[in-house]
């Protein structure tokens, strides 16, 4: 009994010692968790800028496309005229 004793007991206090000594304070993880926050909160910032940048991305090829078509059609319309004028 005195040798599972001498045996166990520094074994309880050394692991014991080691979780003690590994673990996080709690302080530690709050400022972890505080500056994930942060993290996360510059991340939804970039994010919403660049979702502008890509919607004012967008409107502006919708105004080149519509302009490209409208090019387009006033070219075939002064190709069906001069074809009328010159049959």
């Amino acid at each position: 009994m005195q040798i599972l004793i001498l045996i166990v007991l520094p074994c309880i206090i050394f692991c014991t010692w080691i979780c003690a000594t590994a673990a996080q304070t709690l302080a530690e993880k709050w400022r972890q968790k505080n500056t994930r926050i942060q993290y996360l909160e510059q991340q939804i910032a970039a994010l919403e800028a660049f979702k502008n940048t890509a919607e004012n991305g967008r409107k502006t090829i919708e105004e080149d496309i519509h302009n490209i078509k409208k090019s387009k059609e006033e070219e075939l319309n002064l190709i069906d005229d001069l074809t009328n004028i010159y049959p």
